[in-house]
């Protein structure tokens, strides 16, 4: 039973070690989850139909997509997650979900010109790298929702406060 131990503190530092990278190295956003109000605030502001596409980046365990899948089996719904912890376990929660697809996948090499919605909660860097990949990979006339940070050089079309918390809603041109 020794090992298992060991074998489950190696995990957890080899875990911490790329997470700490990832933050401090690369600039990209924790794994923080959005809060419940927001979520459902957002769900309740969108209602995609049959055949829009909604994406949510830096997933985690797509808590936005499974509430929406809940509601609205009709749109393709993808989960973007690069952490494989909260891959795997966004994958295990959301496995019964067939409108739901996962990409383990850098959210800033993906292309977004299949998507109608895009919702995020990330950092200032990956926001402001984030804008310049969605100018040459992003599709017209989307819609960005992102959660406390604004989007750089754009105006957002609406603006939801929630406990002095914004979401900003941004039409996407290019």
């Amino acid at each position: 039973m020794e090992w298992l131990g060991l074998t489950t503190a190696v995990l957890l530092l080899t875990a911490s070690c790329r997470e700490l990278y990832r933050i401090v190295i690369k600039q990209q956003a924790p794994f923080i989850a959005s809060r419940s109000r927001v979520l459902n605030a957002v769900a309740n502001e969108l209602a995609p139909s049959p055949g829009q596409t909604v994406y949510e980046l830096g997933a985690g365990t797509a808590p936005l997509l499974r509430r929406l899948a809940r509601r609205y089996p009709e749109p393709t719904l993808v989960a973007v997650e690069n952490g494989w912890l909260p891959y795997w376990l966004g994958r295990l929660l959301t496995w019964r979900q067939k409108n739901l697809r996962w990409r383990k996948k850098d959210l800033l090499q993906t292309d977004y010109r299949s998507a109608d919605i895009i919702y995020c909660f990330l950092n200032i860097p990956t926001m402001a790298k984030l804008a310049r990949r969605l100018s040459e990979h992003g599709r017209p006339n989307g819609l960005l929702i992102s959660y406390i940070f604004p989007l750089p050089g754009h105006e957002p079309v609406k603006t939801l406060v929630i406990n002095q918390e914004k979401i900003y809603f941004y039409r996407l041109t290019n």
